[in-house]
């Protein structure tokens, strides 16, 4: 029986014949030697460079595709957050545990990017009731008695009522920008912190991050004040203006960064 060996180049057949060598085109039929130019000239590589830039071109646009597809689930994903907010925060009980919830899940979506937002949610909502159906309810209190005092002292005028405001709008101004840095420092603390955690973790925020406070407290003021004359934006707005405006305090979104060696 034939082993492999013998249909080795320059070997022999059954016959007694000697196979060619077809290892180099030289030997193959037809060949007329190696093609070391292009006709044009440009030795093939502007048919190479169209060739790259035609699957540089095609694939770009499955992700191109894959972003648009993600950006538009993160914006459903947001929206039904802002959704199941106002529907758990409308007993006054409820609104600091769902403002809770609504900041560590847009938290998990946006930079952890983890699924099943209303599953996490859930999580968050029943984890943050014990600790923080109290806190929500005074916070409301207070949030009315200080919308109360400003609105009375501003109609009171004089001398008496322009002390009351330059007491009153800073220590407003304060209290929110520690607010907002609470809500910064909430998804980064384990689901059993407790008020006086969020406290010192959003003081801390605050303190390392007072430009940026200052300024989330102006953008914070003019939704307020948009609010006030388009009471339907709160639809869409009252819980995640509030979020995002917290969650940008330390974090930028990824078309915010600026490129690795753009110098900025």
């Amino acid at each position: 029986m034939q082993t492999l060996g013998a249909f080795r180049p320059g070997g022999q057949g059954r016959a007694g014949k000697q196979f060619p060598d077809c290892s180099r085109g030289e030997d193959r039929p037809g060949y007329h030697g190696r093609i070391t130019a292009d006709p044009r000239g440009d030795d093939g590589r502007h048919d190479r460079g169209t060739s790259n830039s035609s699957i540089s071109s095609s694939a770009a646009h499955p992700q191109v595709g894959g972003r648009v597809f993600s950006a538009t689930t993160a914006v459903g994903d947001v929206l039904l957050l802002e959704l199941l907010w106002l529907v758990t925060s409308l007993g006054v009980v409820t609104l600091g545990p769902a403002t809770s919830a609504l900041q560590r899940t847009l938290h998990d979506v946006l930079v952890d990017g983890r699924p099943a937002p209303t599953r996490l949610y859930a999580r968050h909502l029943a984890a943050a009731f014990r600790r923080l159906w109290l806190v929500g309810v005074v916070g409301a209190a207070v949030v009315v008695m200080y919308v109360v005092a400003l609105l009375f002292w501003t109609s009171a005028g004089g001398a008496p009522g322009v002390a009351a405001l330059v007491i009153l709008l800073p220590l407003g101004g304060l209290a929110l920008a520690l607010y907002l840095a609470i809500l910064a420092a909430a998804p980064r603390l384990p689901d059993d912190a407790g008020p006086r955690e969020l406290a010192r973790a959003g003081w801390g925020v605050l303190t390392l991050h007072p430009l940026a406070g200052a300024g989330r407290v102006i953008l914070m003021a003019t939704w307020l004040l948009l609010l006030s004359r388009l009471p339907t934006l709160g639809l869409i707005g009252l819980g995640l203006v509030p979020a995002f405006l917290a969650l940008t305090i330390t974090w930028r979104p990824a078309f915010l960064v600026p490129p690795a060696g753009s110098g900025s």
